[in-house]
């Protein structure tokens, strides 16, 4: 009686240890560095021009968003020339991002690619509404 308890004990603490670490690496691979996530919300916020070019870095590093919400929470002054989101064909933006009625000023496109010239360069399949709608 008492091995089949602690091998039933062995297994609930094993079955317990392998959720924690599920739910951690789920956590983990949603991070996005430089971003702050607002779980009430359910977006990413950007709040300056540090989190816009964390946004920019994970784009184009190959990860399209398309299940992410980013809504710009200031407005943002840029003060050096910026590389676009999205700067290839393999580098597409997909997610949302709200500018939630906030301006980018001082936007100017670095890089000599002539296709992706615009602080999105390459979009497909995103929401991006209009700053009016």
């Amino acid at each position: 009686m008492k091995s089949e308890l602690k091998r039933l004990f062995s297994r609930a603490a094993m079955l317990l240890l392998i959720m924690l670490l599920t739910t951690t690496t789920a956590w983990a691979e949603d991070a996005i560095t430089g971003l702050t996530y607002n779980t009430t919300g359910g977006y990413y916020e950007i709040p300056d021009a540090d989190a816009l070019n964390a946004l920019r870095t994970y784009v184009n590093q190959g990860n399209d968003c398309s299940s992410k919400t980013f809504k710009q929470t200031a407005d943002i002054t840029l003060t050096s020339a910026f590389s676009p989101i999205g700067n290839s064909s393999s580098n597409i933006f997909q997610g949302t991002y709200n500018g939630n009625g906030k301006t980018i000023s001082g936007l100017t496109i670095e890089g000599g690619n002539t296709i992706y010239q615009a602080l999105f360069g390459n979009v497909q399949n995103a929401t991006i509404p209009y700053p009016g709608a």
